[in-house]
């Protein structure tokens, strides 16, 4: 298997350009690299979300307090 390791920079618009010119017509198996960081994500964008302390919980509430007798 014939190997070429390439070193590129992830621009903003989140593509990155490669010249195989030197490489035979084929299928490829590309494998992409990273050292730890930041990961986006829909997990992530959860995480972002601006958090707001309303202060400590005084009491529950039961069910008949909330929808009274409504069946």
């Amino acid at each position: 298997m014939l190997t070429k390791k390439l070193r590129k920079v992830i621009g903003k618009d989140k593509k990155i350009t490669l010249d195989l010119s030197d490489m035979a017509s084929g299928e490829v198996e590309i494998i992409v690299l990273q050292k730890e960081g930041r990961v986006v994500g829909a997990a992530q964008e959860v995480m972002d979300l601006p958090r707001h302390r309303l202060g400590k919980i005084s009491g529950t509430l039961e069910r008949e307090e909330i929808y009274g007798d409504a069946r």
